[in-house]
């Protein structure tokens, strides 16, 4: 009867182990869910912030296109006026000159570099969220 008693009791301890590693692992498993679902939504709100910054970014290229189409005739035509990008670089007297042209030509690579740094960052965004969704596996 006492050999009885130890296994049954020894069984019992089994089966409480067993039920307490379960729920362990529901936890766990409910905490992994959590996890993927906050990764899965931070990728996707950099992804979209990034998408924005692009867009934001095509006008920004635009505009210092038109301001070195500008400073091209200006420049062909030997026509002076004051301008903001000159003023800021100090080079106010210097409308109409090849420095302008120069000063335009610059600003618009420095531009283009930014843009490209923004795709760079957009498309390793991009992966991400598909990555971290399960969409792309690389």
């Amino acid at each position: 009867i006492l050999a009885t008693k130890y296994k049954y009791r020894e069984s019992n301890d089994v089966n409480n182990e067993a039920r307490l590693l379960l729920e362990a692992s529901k936890i766990e498993l409910e905490q992994t869910q959590m996890l993927v679902e906050t990764e899965i939504n931070q990728s996707y709100v950099v992804m979209v912030a990034a998408g924005e910054m692009l867009k934001a970014s095509e006008e920004l290229i635009k505009n210092a296109e038109e301001v070195v189409e500008i400073a091209q005739i200006k420049y062909d035509q030997g026509f002076g006026a004051e301008n903001s990008l000159l003023k800021q670089m100090n080079l106010g007297q210097s409308s109409g000159t090849i420095l302008e042209l120069i000063a335009a030509q610059e600003n618009l690579v420095s531009i283009q570099a930014q843009v490209a740094q923004i795709k760079y960052s957009y498309t390793m965004a991009k992966i991400k969220y598909f990555n971290d969704a399960g969409i792309l596996v690389y």
